[in-house]
């Protein structure tokens, strides 16, 4: 990550921190563009925007959600 930061990335990908200490630590060392991931049944906690913004990763993306509305239309 610290390579594509140098590089000028627009958004760095964090895929499946494990705990929300590990999420601020990350937050932290890439404060203007880090971005997580969730999902059921993944490891990364899943935060409110209010707590995500807090350790540092205000963006998310939510990859399974859409299948689960299509299946409950």
């Amino acid at each position: 990550m610290e390579a594509y930061a140098k590089a000028g990335a627009d958004v760095l990908f964090i895929e499946s921190p494990e705990s929300e200490a590990e999420m601020a630590r990350i937050g932290k060392a890439f404060r203007s563009a880090a971005g997580r991931q969730h999902g059921a049944g993944r490891r990364t906690p899943v935060l409110t925007p209010a707590g995500a913004t807090g350790v540092g990763l205000p963006h998310a993306l939510f990859p399974i959600n859409g299948l689960w509305l299509r299946r409950w239309r």
